[in-house]
């Protein structure tokens, strides 16, 4: 052939009425409607998406790496996490008071490790970034989690460290939303209004970063971390380069029974962060609910994701994504809807006050009962939890505790806690179990 000729370009363009009406006379009386699929977010999953009638975001960018980490919850093995920085992981993600770290002996680790603050503005900081290490705070979210809420004054005192101070950065901790029962437009939209604030009270925009959970309904979740992205540019103006969003698991659908399914689900949740445009991801062990770490569980977590990133080659697919008519419909749905939103709920309203008056508390709840709704009639499937459930499963050793806190709140409105979606059916099974 003298002329390179498109494949299929001898036959012509199907319309998407054509489509339509194809499907409508194989279904031979049924309705259409019964095809399309409601989501908690509001959204309605079409049986197809074709150029002609669905929207994007016409944003392309996507990074073209991710870093791996883990996040410990002791420090106790400090020759295995010295192993883990030196062979496994990009980075080690601390969450514990300033006055727990070994700054002595992690110095040669310094540029590896992430500092995740918990306590209001304290002193020590300086000593923490003048020797290398970084910190991340989230004055905010840690006010949802039941930390002490920091007054003017330390808003002020923060302001100036972080903007003088290259390794301190501002956090937006989305995982608890999730977590607790949020949908994707509730989680986007406080992430949001959260980091707006942020800016607000005078935090540089560059030195905003995002962290959130990924949870089980995969193509939303790609298109949630697409959308993150590309709202923040164009609410902030930084470079959709310049923009970190770390990813981890959901902890809402994992379970006690059936644990090794955790891994699945874990695998899946990677996989769609790092579709997404994550450019930071912690893996979590598959039992790490109900669990003490341990170093084969973690070693299992961390080799998850290399075996996304050098066996699967995942980063080489990143470009298929763009142009992708269904995850680009619903990353512009979910665009639409979170600014929606943030017009309509929350405008020039301060974040602190929406959650002091429980706006933000009944929100959550409110996404929450409707989900929890929907396991419970079993239109939500956890395998090995509410279908497909094996009879002959023993008791497993439970070393935590599995079930979130009712304990009252010396604030005046309860924390955000994760639930997760399974405890009720779990406490049902436990409770008729003997113990090994």
């Amino acid at each position: 052939m003298s002329e390179e000729k498109f494949l299929f370009e001898e036959f012509k363009p199907i319309s998407a009425q054509a489509w339509k009406e194809k499907i409508i006379r194989d279904l031979k009386g049924k309705d259409f409607s019964s095809l399309i699929t409601p989501t908690l977010e509001g959204i309605e999953i079409q049986p197809f998406y074709h150029p002609d009638v669905y929207r994007s975001l016409d944003f392309t960018f996507q990074p073209s790496d991710f870093q791996t980490g883990y996040a410990p919850e002791t420090i106790e093995n400090k020759a295995f996490l010295e192993r883990l920085l030196e062979k496994k992981v990009d980075f080690i993600e601390w969450s514990l008071n300033a006055e727990d770290f070994d700054l002595k002996f992690w110095q040669a680790y310094k540029n590896q490790m992430h500092f995740l603050a918990r306590d209001s503005f304290s002193p020590v900081w300086e000593k923490i970034i003048h020797q290398g290490f970084s910190i991340y705070f989230d004055p905010l979210g840690n006010m949802v989690k039941g930390f002490e809420s920091i007054d003017e004054e330390k808003w002020k005192m923060w302001v100036e460290f972080q903007n003088k101070n290259p390794k301190a950065h501002t956090l937006v901790d989305m995982t608890i939303y999730q977590n607790a029962g949020g949908n994707i437009i509730t989680q986007l939209a406080l992430g949001l209004w959260q980091a707006s604030e942020y800016v607000n009270r005078g935090v540089n925009p560059d030195k905003i970063e995002f962290k959130t959970a990924v949870g089980y309904h995969y193509f939303f979740e790609i298109a949630k971390l697409k959308t993150l992205r590309y709202l923040w540019h164009k609410i902030s103006g930084v470079n959709p380069d310049r923009i970190i969003i770390r990813a981890e698991p959901s902890l809402r659908n994992k379970t006690v029974f059936d644990p090794y399914v955790n891994m699945l689900r874990t695998g899946m949740e990677m996989m769609a962060a790092v579709l997404g445009g994550a450019n930071r991801i912690v893996n979590h062990p598959y039992n790490k609910i109900f669990a003490r770490e341990e170093e084969k569980t973690i070693r299992w977590a961390v080799n998850q994701l290399h075996i996304l990133k050098e066996e699967a080659h995942i980063n080489d697919y990143l470009p298929a994504l763009n142009g992708t008519y269904y995850i680009e419909h619903i990353a512009w749905e979910l665009a639409e809807k979170t600014m929606k939103f943030l017009r309509e709920q929350a405008g020039d309203k301060s974040f602190e006050q929406a959650w002091k008056n429980g706006f933000i508390r009944k929100l959550v709840d409110e996404d929450a009962r409707k989900e929890q709704q929907l396991f419970d009639e079993g239109k939500l499937i956890l395998t090995g939890t509410n279908k497909y459930i094996n009879s002959e499963e023993k008791m497993p050793v439970i070393e935590k505790n599995v079930f979130s806190s009712t304990e009252p709140s010396e604030n005046e409105i309860i924390p955000l806690r994760v639930k997760r979606l399974s405890e009720e059916k779990e406490k049902e099974r436990i409770s008729g179990m003997k113990k090994p």
